[in-house]
């Protein structure tokens, strides 16, 4: 494998939901982490009809695929941590981390909140749940220690 290739498997989004602790999100089969630009249209009388920009917000979405466990006493196994803040009046923020824990490689966290999450379970087929997080705030860049 070439040098600085990341094998999938080996990448993981973890939380924290305010033990002070990162776990990852428990048996999930997939990740993504999105992260957009927005612009804002400067077209003037002097930009001969092309239409000129110039940046603005950016924001960041995290979103993850995982088998359910049903499984409440290791905070590996995750989905009712998530699921339990999700609906919860006080909605807290979590804290994540995307990447993975190899030492001196890089990751990115920040903050953020569930946007969404659904379970699907069909019959006779392995139950999964997706979750999506939507920044809280900036992503930060880092290295593993």
């Amino acid at each position: 494998m070439a040098s600085g290739i990341i094998n999938g498997t080996n990448l993981l989004v973890s939380y924290d939901a305010g033990t002070g602790t990162l776990y990852p999100i428990g048996y999930s089969t997939s990740c993504t982490l999105s992260i957009t630009q927005e612009t804002r249209n400067t077209t003037n009388s002097t930009s001969a009809g092309w239409n000129t920009r110039i940046v603005g917000d950016r924001d960041w979405e995290v979103s993850v695929d995982a088998l359910v466990s049903m499984t409440t006493n290791n905070p590996n196994l995750n989905f009712y941590a998530i699921f339990l803040n999700h609906i919860a009046p006080h909605r807290d923020k979590f804290l994540l981390r995307f990447g993975n824990d190899l030492s001196g490689d890089t990751f990115y966290q920040g903050e953020a909140y569930v946007t969404g999450m659904e379970i699907t379970g069909s019959n006779e087929e392995t139950a999964t749940y997706s979750v999506t997080f939507i920044a809280a705030g900036p992503l930060v860049q880092s290295a593993n220690p």
